[in-house]
């Protein structure tokens, strides 16, 4: 999994928007608490301002270190609420010249949940 830039913006505008998947929550299902595989969750789209100059550092990582597909982590999730989660594109992002030399970057992903681990990076085990 890839990182989020540290050049780049570290957090989201104010305006975003987050929706569960359908489907995903199964009330009746009982859930083993040691998940060992991964699976999205919520489908999200997210704004970032950006410089001419960032976004040109976006779209290289987006092109090429995620060769568009590859799942990240962002930094914003943990303050939204999503720990042990992260991200990937569901649609190719898009941006709007907001003047001044500023851009709107419209990320279009899916949140995916994660395994959580211990401090050593092994998956946690939960005891019934």
């Amino acid at each position: 999994m890839e990182p989020w830039p540290a050049n780049l913006p570290q957090q989201i505008k104010a305006d975003y928007s987050i929706e569960p998947r359908c489907g995903l929550a199964d009330e009746k299902e009982e859930r083993n608490p040691q998940r060992l595989r991964t699976y999205p969750e919520y489908d999200a789209v997210f704004s970032i301002r950006m410089t001419s100059g960032q976004k040109d550092v976006f779209r290289s990582w987006h092109n090429g270190t995620l060769n568009q597909c590859k799942a990240f982590a962002a930094p914003w999730l943990e303050t939204l609420g999503f720990d042990f989660h992260f991200l990937r594109f569901t649609n190719p992002p898009s941006w709007k010249y907001s003047g001044a030399n500023y851009w709107t970057i419209t990320l279009p992903v899916e949140i995916i949940a994660g395994v959580e681990t211990d401090s050593e990076g092994n998956p946690n085990i939960y005891k019934p």
